[in-house]
Parts: C-alpha cells; structure tokens; sequence
C-alpha cells in the first residue's frame, strides 16, 4: 500500500515512527518549511524533516500544501495520513489517496480543536481515558 504521510511537529514524528516500526514506509512525507528560531533567527528543521533525513525518506516542504498537488498525483497514493501537519489540507488533496486519508489528532474532534485541544479539554473537566464530551 502506498501511502503520503504530512506532518510536522513532534507528536507527528511518533506516528510515523510506529508507522515505519512495522515496515510501512511512506512513499513521500510532506512536512512545513523549517522556520527561524530564536534572537539569532537560525533556521530549525521541523522534527519531521530530522527523521526523514535520518531515514533517507524524501520530504517537501511547501509553503502552502496546495503547492504540492501535482507530486502527490504523481505517487497516486493509496492512502494520506497526517499529524500535526499545521494547514488545513484541502479535499482536492486528500481525494487523490484512493482509501482515502486519517488524520489522527491529540483531542476529542471535533469539540476540541484548534491551537490548544489538550490544554482547552483539561481546563472543561475532562479526565484521562474519557471518550465522550
């Protein structure tokens, strides 16, 4: 099966690290360009492109993920994954994958989203291990 996996922060890297712990490996990974960090503004790889360099796995990183479109036609995946990926990821992307996509995310979607999910469902009451809102 051949899948795209986008991601970027560190939450993402453990996915795809299970994910290519059982010998999945994605054909293509789509992360966000690395940015400045600090006073010196020295520029930072995302924690994706340091585990795709260490793994040999190819990496774009367009500014806007529609910039992308044609290479992941290309591939013809059967499958999207993403993680953190940072950009709403528009349906004609996410229509290329044959299976479709899964994008799996640290809170109870879709009541708790946005920039802080897990600090927002901590401060509403909810405990470890609860499924329902």
């Amino acid at each position: 099966m051949k899948y795209i996996f986008l991601g970027t922060a560190d939450f993402s890297v453990a996915i795809l690290e299970k994910m290519m712990s059982d010998f999945f490996y994605p054909e293509l990974v789509i992360s966000q360009p690395d940015k400045p960090v600090g006073r010196e503004k020295i520029i930072q790889k995302t924690p994706i492109k340091e585990i795709c360099e260490h793994h040999n796995l190819r990496c774009l990183q367009p500014e806007k993920i529609s910039d992308a479109l044609e290479e992941i036609k290309k591939i013809q995946p059967d499958l999207i994954v993403t993680a953190a990926y940072g950009q709403i990821i528009p349906d004609e992307i996410l229509n290329t994958a044959k299976f479709g996509a899964i994008n799996v995310h640290t809170s109870l979607l879709p009541k708790y989203r946005g920039s802080s999910p897990i600090q927002t469902a901590i401060a509403n009451g909810m405990k470890p291990g609860l499924l329902s809102c």
